[in-house]
């Protein structure tokens, strides 16, 4: 039963059915109601009609998306709640949202590319222990073992077991070299390299594990050896495309997703030059057709998602049919159901990017309609996903839980998209508490790293949720704490970074750990008594290059003291910025500089 005030929030939004069930984290698959912590105080509406007439006027650009100074005059009821009344922001809030916008800012002016900054295939390096045992062919032995796994089950990719029976019989015989060879070489390594992450899963002797880890790191060796040696000039064949498929998934579990998004675009480019994007036989009517049809929408897959993580234009273009068709019935692999709400994810992503360059030219009403049409389809994957894990196993009910995380950071962008027009209390409470499911989701799968078989060197489920999505469940996050001072959302966000701080070795993953402890350090400040930490808060933003600077807003003044109305324009158009924040393309590359 709604509540009055909740009624009423629910009429501001009538077309609006978000999943109204989600998992229980804490309970490893339970359904439950996730709880809105946010203060009542807050949920009231806030006619700000007569302070967006005297809010200045500029043009700014943050990291990844245009955005105007007309977005933060139209979101100045949003962000008042997050400020409650931008009138009573303490002067140590406004420190903390300068901080925090010029750090993410700052990160943002590092993306551009040095003379020399290498962008090849080197920049991921994994170095076995023993160079000797890197071999220059798949060993018997193992193709031997994948093609009679009998370790529980598999994670499905695009190589079918008749393909590999295939490519293990050509290089048994010792007749192939040249490219067809490296070819063959690469998704065979890359499919026992996925098989030793699933293998590792299952096994508890450490010392089985580590041999495990050397393994996986000699193939991962040779198999960087291997495509180092593709030539990409050559006619395109199935053979190239499942190749370069599995080079992208493998920079994908490595968290290369910008090497994933080059080598991807590449298949998808071959791909079209064979007219494998017009399929219309569904389902496939040989084997053949089947190959095509898993090398085709695992490309889609990771064409989409990657390239709206990188907001990059796709390479490959809309199918004739949903690339959930592709999937072969005859696999029955128990990730089959999750595979399908990966792929119409992706199908959401492709469209949320698209329309997301539009934005500034699309009026209000067709913003509006085409977020509905995407929440709606959100809506079933949410049914989808609840119901395709109630009959599933212990441990692969966690992966649904990191499909969880997954599908929330994209309902949070969705509706950031719909907060460009629309500034409702009812729309930004659902972005927040939307981004608390994707990170409550995040911090049980740490919190649960052995149980679910994830406790290696570097837990292979950080590379397809954090590594993967979006941030812009912390950044919505880091907005609530610093407006609202929510010590739970706190508390949240510091279990999540001291969790990652162990895996900073990983040079990927060290780059989105420097930025997340950078910003909840700047909020734990704010949880100090009044005046103990605001001097070394001020020196530190101070120290910092100027906002303005930084958003070549040129006619845009913040004016020089924060104080009056500059102080309501300031602490709203900070908090905006912060909001709409996104790590730059160019930022999870090995070779950038961490701040």
């Amino acid at each position: 039963m709604l509540t009055p005030e909740e009624s009423i929030l629910q009429l501001e939004r009538p077309i609006l059915t978000p999943p109204s069930q989600s998992t229980s984290f804490r309970g490893g698959g339970q359904e439950s109601e996730v709880e809105d912590r946010t203060p009542a105080r807050q949920r009231r509406r806030i006619d700000s009609h007569d302070r967006l007439e005297k809010s200045p006027e500029g043009h700014v650009r943050s990291a990844g998306i245009d955005c105007s100074n007309h977005h933060a005059m139209r979101a100045r009821s949003v962000i008042q709640l997050e400020l409650v009344d931008s009138r009573h922001t303490s002067q140590k809030q406004q420190v903390v949202l300068k901080a925090a916008l010029q750090l993410v800012n700052q990160i943002g002016g590092c993306e551009e590319k040095q003379p020399d900054e290498n962008v090849g295939i080197e920049t991921t390096v994994i170095t076995a222990e023993d160079p000797a045992i890197i071999p220059d062919a798949p060993p018997a032995e193992l193709l031997l073992m994948l093609l009679h796994p009998n370790a529980g089950p598999k994670w499905p990719d695009h190589i079918s077991n008749k393909a590999l029976e295939k490519m293990a019989a050509a290089l048994m015989k010792g007749d192939f070299q040249g490219q067809l060879f490296h070819q063959y070489c690469v998704c065979i390594y890359v499919k026992a390299i996925m098989h030793f992450y699933q293998l590792s899963r299952q096994i508890n002797s450490s010392v089985v594990k580590e041999q495990l880890v050397q393994s996986r790191n000699a193939y991962i060796t040779a198999t960087l050896r291997s495509i180092q040696q593709f030539n990409i000039l050559a006619s395109p064949t199935l053979q190239s495309i499942q190749a370069l498929v599995s080079s992208a998934l493998l920079m994908q579990q490595l968290g290369d997703v910008k090497q994933c998004w080059t080598l991807n675009s590449y298949a998808a480019q071959q791909i079209v030059a064979l007219g494998y994007d017009r399929i219309r036989n569904i389902p496939a009517r040989s084997q053949a057709e089947e190959e095509i049809h898993s090398a085709v929408y695992w490309c889609y897959y990771l064409d989409r998602t990657v390239s709206a993580l990188l907001v990059r234009p796709t390479a490959l273009p809309n199918l004739n049919v949903s690339p959930t068709e592709l999937i072969a019935s005859m696999q029955q692999s128990p990730y089959d159901p999750l595979i399908r709400v990966l792929l119409d994810l992706a199908q959401i992503q492709g469209h949320l990017l698209a329309f997301s360059s539009d934005l500034k030219r699309a009026d209000s009403r067709y913003i509006l309609d085409t977020c509905n049409m995407i929440e709606e389809r959100m809506h079933r994957i949410s049914q989808d996903l609840r119901t395709s894990r109630e009959s599933l196993p212990e441990m692969l009910k966690y992966d649904w839980v990191a499909a969880d995380f997954c599908y929330y950071a994209i309902y949070v962008e969705i509706l950031r998209t719909r907060l460009r027009c629309t500034s409702t209390p009812l729309v930004h409470r659902e972005c927040l508490v939307y981004a608390r499911r994707s990170l409550e989701a995040f911090r049980f799968l740490q919190q649960h790293r052995a149980e679910l078989g994830f406790d290696d060197p570097y837990p292979s489920f950080l590379t397809w949720t954090l590594l993967l999505y979006p941030l812009s469940p912390f950044f919505v996050v880091f907005c609530n704490i610093i407006g609202t001072l929510d010590k739970d959302d706190h508390e949240l966000i510091y279990q999540i970074t001291t969790g990652l701080s162990q895996f900073k070795r990983d040079s990927h993953l060290e780059k989105v750990l420097s930025l997340l402890i950078s910003l909840e350090r700047l909020c734990e400040s704010l949880f100090h008594e009044d005046g103990e930490a605001l001097p070394e808060m001020q020196r530190a933003a101070e120290a910092l290059p100027s906002v303005q600077s930084l958003t070549n807003a040129g006619d845009m003044d913040l004016g020089q003291n924060v104080s009056g109305s500059d102080t309501e324009t300031s602490a709203d158009w900070l908090m905006w910025q912060l909001f709409n924040s996104e790590v730059p393309l160019g930022w999870l590359n090995p070779d950038s500089p961490i701040l």
